[in-house]
């Protein structure tokens, strides 16, 4: 008997449809240690030739590739598709090296007040860690904080989701 192949695409489509697929769907997040050895020059021989996180999940053949194929690892956790903005309060953000780590300073800028927070990207650990916190006193920011998370958005970059279909193109969804 003779049993056809479902592509990658096909078995997570059943994933999505709530049916069973046929085999394992694979969807491992190599984002942070792919960028960290890339970074730093220390790929095994067999992926070097990967310049991308989307060219190692095509090369290792896997099924799903994870949200932060969007993102910019020295920049924040999350984002990509999407682009973050407010209304009634200016946002200003400046970047500077220090020691050969990114160092974002962010500056919201709201009716009563100002609120900022320090984000490093520490480069030998390839990881964002927060230096200074958007609240450093809750009784005296809380103002503030119900400001900037009344005025925050984020809004669909379709146009970002275009690019990234195009470079994976009928490999996966």
């Amino acid at each position: 008997m003779h049993s056809l192949k479902l592509t990658a695409v096909e078995e997570v489509e059943k994933v999505l449809s709530l049916q069973a697929p046929s085999r394992f769907v694979y969807a491992p997040n190599y984002w942070q240690w792919f960028s960290h050895h890339k970074n730093h020059g220390i790929l095994p021989n067999e992926i070097k030739h990967c310049e991308t996180q989307l060219d190692l999940i095509k090369y290792l053949g896997l099924d799903v590739f994870s949200r932060n194929i969007y993102c910019k690892q020295d920049d924040y956790w999350f984002g990509g598709l999407c682009e973050e903005y407010f209304d009634g309060v200016e946002a200003v953000e400046s970047h500077s090296l220090e020691n050969g780590d990114k160092i974002t300073t962010r500056e919201y800028h709201c009716k009563s007040g100002k609120l900022s927070e320090e984000l490093r990207y520490v480069f030998k650990e390839s990881t964002v860690v927060q230096k200074k916190f958007l609240i450093t006193d809750y009784s005296e920011q809380a103002d503030l904080l119900e400001q900037f998370v009344a005025s925050r958005h984020w809004r669909y970059n379709p146009l970002k989701y275009e690019a990234i279909n195009q470079k994976q193109a009928k490999q996966g969804l």
